[in-house]
């Protein structure tokens, strides 16, 4: 007796704990879906606006409605098919070894309430959330399309049978509303024939049961999954052949029906008959071999069709299935507004718009990424910070390598509690480099260029989530004695505020200010409804004005194609988020131009359903366009570019893009001056010799009707191109300048870049030297003509490169022009730095005997040419320092790089001061002057 009751006690004991464990283990589940719910509610409506409930369940299409509609359907399923009698009870009772039949109240209970009710619930949000019936429901009452059941499935499942019919609506509310619960039941019908089998012959017990059943069974199974076949056709593509393969699973979904249900009604009004053993197989053959013979007989018959395809495929391939998917991917990746040129209407338009060589060298990159990347690390200084993702950013129209600084991760620098949550609040601003010289900004010239210090705070950036910073604990100051200056994202109390702190010594009931959601990719992914995703490459951008920098977050649609005639995602740029990195403020800036219009009228739910303002006028020209979303436009477009029927089916003009490039943002003229773009080199697919077909520019913010606007400027004809690619142009300049590639130990070629120069395009090609450090420093600049590789211009920067090309074709006519094609804006104390001179003669009868000198006021001021300090000559304050006498013959130029250096007075740390280069005609007369400043720092 002793040993039955510890037996007891013990049994007793661990249901205790096990019920124990349970409690504790819903207690937490529950109290963190709680407080997500309170988070995010509060934080969107505190810095948006928005009600996060209606976003998160789709206003309650995904977390009720859908449910509420399974339910419904299991219900009437359940009614249908008997609700007295349960396949899974009786399958229940039958692995129990309790052979009896569930009682007619069992089964009630059973079906309407675990089958219909619970499962009901739990398979609706499945549907709702993962199959997005939900967001179906939700956009289709939004927009108002029709979804009644008969009509829209009638002509969605009549669509594989009429090739190039669709309606995107009727397509849309098919697939994400009708379909998944149409799958329900077939499912729910399935499992139950199923299971009734398993049953009959698993646990008949010498009873038996009907073959002809059993046959039905077979027959309406193999139907059912022939109807799901089918409901999955109406996504596809059909051509006249494909159609007729598609009426094979529409008659073996008819003839499994009728076959099926006239077995399975014999089983069941006559089931006490043959019930032999011997009767099994030849049903079940019987209904095989029929299921087989007529769908064979529609593929045998569409297999003949097709061996005539290839013969009539303009007609059978081409008119119903081709054109429309080229039409309809075109429109769904938004290419309506690429325009094919030529790149000689290129470089046209260039010299129309009045830009010339000299324009252009001075902004073209020749310091990409990986080249800065170092040189802006070394400036971090902090041990805890580290450097977030390089970008090109175009401000006073130039361009600059901007990279913020980032907090590190707690599991490098090993925060403990108090640093994670309290001190380290905030990095130190960002750092710039210039991409054209390689040469860090002063650190005194932030705020001329950007409006901003060069440690302006960071509390909201690509930081790692560190879950929260509280903010209204007085132990314990911020980083740098700098405190948030920002309204709280959210605010807690009570028992929630108790249970969200982690650290005991920290729990509370009294009410706390937190920051959460710091990582900017959290702080807007939260809000965004389905197929909005943010894009990849966030970007810093500045409002000078008001003194304020902000993360620049791309919004992007990237909605599925739910259909086989749109060979694309449905994409576009639909704005994007200003998210102010001190305070936390969020904005929401529609990109909004003819564009971006959207091609179905269901999707204005993305405009509309968010606060969209008008983007402001300081902010458009510092605009990109997406990368991530420009490159997949560009990939569709390298295919369903061609519309012509003899090309698409020659396939002799797909392009591609060449291996190891990207696309580039970079300073370009197409038609109205020096303007930021991005540009994506391609050549023709699988081509043996990888010559450039041309290039694809797409424009940014200076003229914002025009943000958005693709351009393809090709070479040649179809099949053909003139222009050769990046392997020959590299192993041209290779080549020419191989006695000086030997001495570089541990070389790198840089970013390819094309740039109109000379009245033709040139291959830029940056080479770097890579030291022990890692640091890359820019030794050779080569300059390759893409027509004429054996034209190459070689020299230590971009314009010595240009001057050994040796063009003179390139001056302008009737002009005598002075170009200061480089000159330092910083330098240390008395360091040399290079000024590149070029002047043009561009008469065509006249000769100029010419003098060129630099002059300036500021006595500590030296310049050195060739080689040798020049001794100025002192008039009237004025330091006169001679470069050099020289002549001009018609059509001709004459490049110089002098040095200029300055010092500082012992009492000073940094000064600014100007100079003037001079260009004299031989009478002493002045011709031209060109002013400029050099800043000096210790």
């Amino acid at each position: 007796m002793k040993t039955n009751f510890n037996i007891k006690g013990n049994t007793a004991l661990k249901i205790i704990i096990g019920v124990a464990v349970a409690v504790v283990f819903i207690l937490i589940f529950f109290m963190s879906a709680i407080i997500s719910l309170v988070l995010n509610q509060q934080f969107y409506d505190t810095r948006l606006g928005l009600n996060w409930w209606n976003f998160f369940t789709l206003n309650n299409s995904a977390i009720l409605w859908c449910p509420l509609i399974t339910i419904l359907v299991l219900v009437a399923v359940v009614t249908v098919l008997n609700p007295t009698t349960s396949s899974t009870l009786s399958l229940l009772h039958n692995g129990m070894r309790r052979y009896t039949p569930p009682s007619r109240m069992k089964c009630l209970v059973w079906n309407y309430v675990v089958v219909a009710g619970i499962g009901g619930l739990v398979m609706g949000w499945v549907i709702g959330f993962l199959f997005e019936a939900g967001f179906g429901i939700y956009v289709a009452n939004y927009a108002n399309l029709d979804y009644s059941f008969f009509p829209t499935l009638i002509k969605a499942l009549g669509y594989p049978l009429n090739p190039g019919a669709m309606d995107i609506n009727v397509l849309f509310t098919f697939s994400y509303i009708l379909r998944p619960f149409i799958l329900l039941v077939v499912g729910a019908i399935i499992v139950k024939l199923a299971i009734d089998m398993l049953n009959a012959f698993a646990f008949r017990h010498g009873h038996g049961t009907s073959p002809a059943k059993v046959a039905g069974s077979v027959s309406l199974i193999i139907s059912l999954f022939f109807f799901i076949i089918w409901l999955f056709l109406p996504n596809g593509a059909y051509d006249l052949v494909d159609a007729k393969f598609s009426l094979a699973v529409v008659f073996g979904f008819f003839a499994g029906l009728v076959i099926g249900v006239i077995l399975y009604v014999v089983g069941m009004v006559n089931p006490s008959s043959f019930r032999k053993e011997s009767y099994y197989k030849p049903l079940i053959v019987l209904s095989l071999i029929v299921l087989f013979i007529l769908p064979v007989f529609f593929c045998i018959n569409a297999g003949i069709k097709s061996l005539y395809k290839d013969a009539n495929w303009p007609t059978w391939v081409w008119d119903s299935k081709v054109s429309t998917q080229i039409a309809t991917t075109r429109t769904a990746a938004g290419l309506e507004n690429f325009t094919e040129l030529t790149t000689q209407q290129l470089l046209v338009n260039q010299s129309l718009s009045g830009t010339t060589d000299e324009d252009i060298i001075p902004h073209i990159r020749t310091y990409d990424m990986q080249a800065s990347r170092v040189s802006m690390e070394n400036q971090i200084g902090t041990l805890w910070e580290e450097l977030a993702d390089s970008d090109i950013i175009y401000m006073q129209n130039s361009e600059f390598w901007v990279a913020p600084r980032k907090i590190r991760s707690t599991d490098y620098y090993g925060f403990d509690w108090v640093q994670w949550h309290l001190i380290y609040t905030h990095s130190r601003g960002f750092i710039a480099l210039n991409p054209v010289t390689g040469t860090l900004i002063p650190q005194n010239q932030y705020q001329s260029i950007f409006g901003v210090p060069y440690n302006y705070s960071i509390y909201f950036g690509e930081n790692p989530d560190n879950g929260y910073t509280i903010l209204n604990n007085t132990n314990f100051n911020e980083i740098e004695g700098i405190t948030y200056q920002g309204i709280p994202d959210v605010s807690l109390s009570g028992f929630l505020n108790w249970w969200y702190i982690e650290d005991w010594g920290f729990k509370t009931g009294k009410e706390t200010d937190f920051l959460i959601k710091r990582n900017i990719f959290d702080r807007v992914s939260g809000i965004l409804l389905p197929h909005m995703i943010t894009g990849d490459d966030p970007y810093l951008v500045f409002d000078t004005a008001n003194n304020k920098m902000y993360y620049s977050i791309d919004i992007i649609l990237d909605f599925p194609s739910f259909s086989g005639y749109i060979q694309s995602d449905i994409v576009r740029w639909l704005g994007v988020v200003l998210i102010d990195t001190q305070l936390g403020t969020m904005g929401f800036y529609q990109y909004n131009n003819t564009y971006a219009d959207l091609p179905y009228s269901f999707l204005n739910i993305y405009l509309e359903k968010y606060d969209w303002q008008e983007m402001p006028d300081w902010l458009i020209p510092q605009l990109k366009y997406p990368e991530i979303l420009a490159e997949y436009q560009l990939s569709v477009d390298y295919t369903y570019h061609v519309t012509d029927k003899d090309t698409w089916r020659n396939g002799e003009d797909f392009f591609e893009r060449p291996y190891n490039t990207d696309m580039h943002y970079i300073m370009y003229d197409v038609g109205y001056g020096l303007a930021y773009v991005g540009a994506s080199i391609v050549e023709f697919k699988e081509a043996t010799v990888g010559n450039l077909v041309g290039f694809y520019i797409v424009e940014n913010g200076k003229v914002p009707d025009y943000l958005g606007r693709f351009s393809f400027y090709r070479n040649g004809t179809i099949g053909q191109t003139q222009m050769i690619g990046l392997t020959a142009a590299t192993s041209a300049y290779q080549q020419k300048d191989a006695q000086f590639l030997q001495l570089l130990m541990n070389k790198r070629f840089g970013n390819y870049l094309i740039y109109p120069l000379a009245g033709s395009l040139y291959f830029v090609i940056p080479v770097y030297e890579i030291t022990g450090s890692n640091i890359e420093t820019l030794k050779r600049v080569a300059l390759v003509n893409a027509f004429n590789p054996s034209q190459i211009g070689i020299g230590n920067s971009t314009i010595e490169a240009y001057l050994a090309l040796n063009i003179t074709t390139q001056v302008p006519q009737g002009v005598l022009s002075l170009n200061i094609m480089k000159a330092p804006a910083i330098a240390n104390a008395g360091q040399w730095a290079d000024l590149e001179i070029l002047i043009n003669n561009g008469y065509t009868d006249q000769s100029f005997n010419l003098s060129l000198e630099i002059a300036t006021q500021y006595e500590l001021f030296n310049v050195s040419h060739a080689g040798s300090d020049v001794t100025p000559v002192l008039s009237g304050g004025w330091y006169n320092y001679s470069i050099a006498n020289f002549s001009l013959i018609p059509r001709q130029y004459s490049g110089y790089i002098p040095q200029v250096r300055g010092y500082l007075h012992p009492a000073e740390t940094f000064n600014s001061f100007n100079y003037y280069v001079n260009l004299y005609f031989d009478n002493g007369t002045l011709y031209q002057q060109n002013k400029r400043s050099i800043y000096i720092y210790i």
